[in-house]
């Protein structure tokens, strides 16, 4: 039996995704069970132009998928909803992993989610196996696609990269990493951010917002007129390492995204100890926020946040409660993935 997996191109480490480092994920299950496979790189995307995602991202890996996909013994896993679009034109068992479901609050555009859902429905119709990451999100795309075949829900693991490193100082540095789209809220986090730093004893404070997106002029145009201009800093296209020091260093997480299929940035910071604040209306899976602080506003968020920083041992009892539910998040991922497969 041969495996193929389909996957948007193997980034490096300074452009990191989520769908990225899913697929990575996937091939260090295959390595390390000793499994021989093929990778089918699809570039679909629009950044290089039309011509280039139509060559990249559809012509070349459909003749490669082809080539590769003959068999109907063989598993071809599709690492993310647009990558199955292939899935018409090959034969095998067809494997397609969703990770959430694009809606108007995505802040991408209506072009893009037109193409993105009829990309999808075409993905669904062909798969004979989905996995969702969450059960948040299987219960997305029933609503979404009522598809034929069976849904899977296996969450994926952190990387194991990230851990509390004693010897990188925590400053009072409030942190965010979301891309910087409608979905993910950050203007929220802003406010929390402008609360809190109006408190007494917390005018050293400072936010390090980690991304780029659409949404970054309005942020800014947000943060200059409340007057919080010289507080906080915009960074971006870290790498593994900087990232992983980046959690280590900052006090706390404001994670004010409304939607997540998974939300592996709050289980990255809670794997360094890292106490995350997020909102109680927010569609993200319990088994993700079981040791984040849930908050019902901005408001909340910041009195919350300053009775961890004024509190040592409140923040230490926050910090090893984060440390231990995300090392637990995700047991038994290897051997779901391996047993879908058949190779058990």
């Amino acid at each position: 039996m041969s495996i193929t997996l389909i996957r948007r191109p193997r980034e490096d480490t300074r452009s990191k995704t989520g769908l990225g480092r899913y697929a990575d994920s996937i091939e260090d299950v295959l390595m390390a069970t000793g499994t021989e496979y093929s990778v089918v790189e699809a570039d679909i995307t629009l950044e290089n132009g039309a011509v280039s995602c139509l060559k990249k991202g559809f012509l070349v890996p459909l003749r490669n998928a082809r080539r590769l996909c003959r068999d109907r013994e063989s598993v071809v896993h599709a690492t993310d909803e647009l990558c199955g679009v292939f899935f018409p034109f090959i034969r095998g068992r067809r494997v397609l992993t969703i990770h959430h479901i694009i809606t108007d609050s995505e802040g991408r555009g209506r072009l893009y989610r037109a193409l993105w859902t009829l990309i999808t429905r075409i993905s669904v119709r062909f798969a004979d196996d989905i996995i969702a990451v969450s059960p948040n999100t299987a219960e997305d795309v029933r609503k979404a696609f009522n598809p034929r075949a069976p849904i899977h829900t296996i969450f994926n693991r952190p990387s194991s990269q990230y851990r509390r490193d004693d010897s990188i100082e925590r400053g009072m540095v409030i942190g965010v990493v979301a891309e910087l789209i409608s979905r993910k809220n950050v203007e929220e986090s802003v406010e929390a951010f402008g609360i809190l730093s109006s408190f007494e004893g917390m005018e050293g404070l400072r936010m390090r917002i980690c991304g780029r997106g659409l949404e970054k002029d309005n942020l800014l145009r947000i943060i200059n007129d409340a007057g919080l201009g010289d507080k906080v800093e915009f960074i971006d296209s870290l790498t593994e390492e900087e990232l992983f020091r980046f959690y280590n260093s900052m006090a706390l997480l404001f994670n004010t995204s409304l939607h997540e299929g998974v939300g592996m940035v709050s289980l990255e910071a809670n794997l360094c100890g890292t106490p995350t604040l997020c909102l109680e209306r927010a569609d993200i899976p319990a088994e993700v926020t079981a040791a984040s602080i849930k908050c019902a506003d901005a408001g909340d968020m910041a009195r919350r946040a300053h009775d961890l920083l004024t509190n040592p041992e409140l923040y230490s009892d926050a910090s090893a409660r984060s440390i231990d539910a995300a090392r637990r998040f995700g047991e038994g991922f290897s051997e779901k993935i391996v047993s879908l497969y058949g190779l058990n």
